[in-house]
């Protein structure tokens, strides 16, 4: 048993996770769980861990809206990922955009998670550092056609 569960600890470290996992149900090591990619200058400051590594994963709090209504946006998004710190403040140096519609989409969406707050991860009761992904939508603005 303890040879399995290092196993899987080891694969569940590397491979992280995209969505948090149910309480009620074992973690599977498997390819349902994907790890963000991580730079290795988020390490200095200490651990990251992935959605999948934490027992509470980190999750928005207070979150600030863009502002940002573009005019001609038909599926704009923008996706990014950051490291949430142990007192729930993304780290600024993190943020990676992984994929937008626009540049404009992504600077909208960097300026606004900055300033989200979060609760933080917690591993063993205690509080840690961990990668999130976060997903921003944009409403379009309606243009009235002129006749």
């Amino acid at each position: 048993m303890r040879m399995r569960f290092g196993i899987g600890l080891g694969v569940s470290l590397l491979a992280g996770c995209a969505q948090p996992r149910a309480a009620s149900l074992p973690a599977p090591a498997s390819a349902a769980c994907q790890g963000y990619d991580i730079d290795r200058s988020w390490l200095r400051r200490g651990p990251v861990y992935q959605p999948c590594d934490v027992d509470e994963p980190a999750a928005a709090v207070q979150r600030v809206p863009t502002g940002y209504r573009p005019v001609d946006c038909k599926d704009a998004s923008a996706t990014l990922l950051v490291v949430v710190d142990t007192t729930g403040v993304p780290e600024p140096r993190t943020v990676v955009v992984v994929e937008s519609s626009s540049a404009d989409f992504s600077r909208a969406a960097v300026n606004a998670l900055r300033q989200w707050h979060f609760s933080p991860a917690r591993k063993a009761g205690t509080k840690v550092r961990q990668v999130v992904q976060q997903r921003f939508g944009f409403q379009c603005q309606q243009v009235p056609h002129s006749r």
